[in-house]
């Protein structure tokens, strides 16, 4: 009777982990910003890596909010088949009552050329920036795309303003 307690117990832990939801948290937000779109334009001339942050999805000078988050995730590389960190990034430009004006997600580590082809953008009209938002609520969808059946992003995931606590191992200027 405990073997089976203990094997049920293990059981519906290790399905509590795999239920988990990834958690994007704030890097930072800028007043008077904009997103760097030509930089996101000419995204494919970049190497993949948390360096995109101060490359591609760094702010500009503008009139609105612009919010950069990330997630850090482990998972099965497709290239080595081997267990590693991966990184997740949202921007988003708000207007000054958090309402969302433009927002991309983005890997930074995805290796396969063009980088233009693991870019999100949201479609989602009249939603509003807030804490423990759903990322599902921006209806991310890739502007460039494999194929037709994969332009939807379909992740559980959330926004979290509690402040990202990784960045000092990547060494870039936030």
């Amino acid at each position: 009777m405990l073997k089976t307690f203990t094997s049920l117990f293990f059981i519906l832990l290790s399905l509590g982990c795999l239920a988990q939801i990834k958690v994007y948290k704030l890097i930072d937000s800028s007043k008077a910003s904009d997103i760097n779109y030509e930089a996101i334009i000419s995204m494919k001339k970049q190497n993949p890596g948390v360096k995109l942050l101060d490359h591609v999805f760094n702010t500009l000078k503008g009139k609105y909010k612009v919010y950069r988050f990330m997630a850090s995730y482990t998972g099965i590389s497709g290239m080595s088949n081997e267990e590693k960190e991966f990184h997740d990034i949202i921007i988003v430009k708000t207007n000054e009552a958090n309402k969302v004006i433009d927002a991309y997600m983005y890997n930074l580590d995805f290796s396969d050329p063009p980088s233009m082809n693991a870019i999100y953008r949201r479609t989602s009209k009249n939603i509003y920036l807030n804490d423990k938002m759903s990322i599902s609520d921006f209806k991310f969808t890739r502007p460039h795309y494999f194929d037709s059946e994969d332009i939807e992003l379909n992740e559980k995931a959330e926004l979290s303003f509690t402040k990202y606590s990784g960045l000092s191992k990547f060494e870039i200027k936030i």
